[in-house]
């Protein structure tokens, strides 16, 4: 369930990572819909992997000693998938975002996902699969 004052919050962590640059264990696009998850629910659901790695790989191997095959495959089993036309602002989504499917935030007519040097906005046309928070 989100929190009384979600709208603050989400607007507060996207300003705080605006110009955060991409590190893995840091500020990763899995991080990053974990902060979005935090920021409307006060539950963090990568409280146990933050910080405990610093490679794509080192990330990998953590997820998949819970089962999971990746970040992707995370977010399908424990987010339910909605249509586009039903998601809204905080709400999460996969797309592909150079190269790679990344987690990503909605923040209205456009999505959210952590680059190399800070946040980047995607078209939605790229968001592949949204889920609600």
């Amino acid at each position: 369930m989100r929190l009384q004052d979600w709208r603050s919050k989400f607007q507060k962590m996207l300003a705080e990572k605006e110009n955060q640059p991409f590190a893995y264990g840091k500020n990763d696009c899995a991080l990053f819909g974990a902060d979005v998850v935090f920021a409307l629910t006060g539950n963090d659901p990568a409280l146990k992997y933050r910080g405990k790695y610093r490679s794509l790989s080192g990330g990998l191997k953590l997820i998949k000693k819970d089962g999971f095959k990746n970040q992707i495959d995370y977010v399908v089993l424990n987010f339910k998938e909605i249509p586009p036309a039903f998601s809204g602002i905080g709400d999460i989504g996969i797309a592909n975002y150079n190269g790679q499917d990344c987690v990503v935030a909605i923040a209205g007519t456009f999505a959210v996902a952590v680059g190399e040097f800070g946040l980047v906005r995607i078209d939605l046309e790229t968001v592949n699969k949204f889920y609600k928070v």
